[in-house]
């Protein structure tokens, strides 16, 4: 699996361990892989201001 294809997945993982608010998400569902993967794409999983894509509902 190449870089990319890592950090997309991770991407749709951080998108499922979200919670009801927008940059608050669930790190039990997040694997070290995934946490790993969103980094080397330039997104902290813990750091809302890092993200790219936002829900619809999200203050920022």
């Amino acid at each position: 699996m190449i870089a990319s294809d890592m950090a997309f997945r991770a991407s749709k993982e951080l998108v499922r361990a979200h919670t009801d608010t927008c940059g608050e998400i669930d790190p039990e569902l997040l694997s070290d892989l995934d946490i790993a993967a969103l980094r080397w794409a330039g997104v902290d999983p813990f750091n809302h201001s890092t993200w790219a894509v936002h829900r619809g509902d999200c203050g920022r």
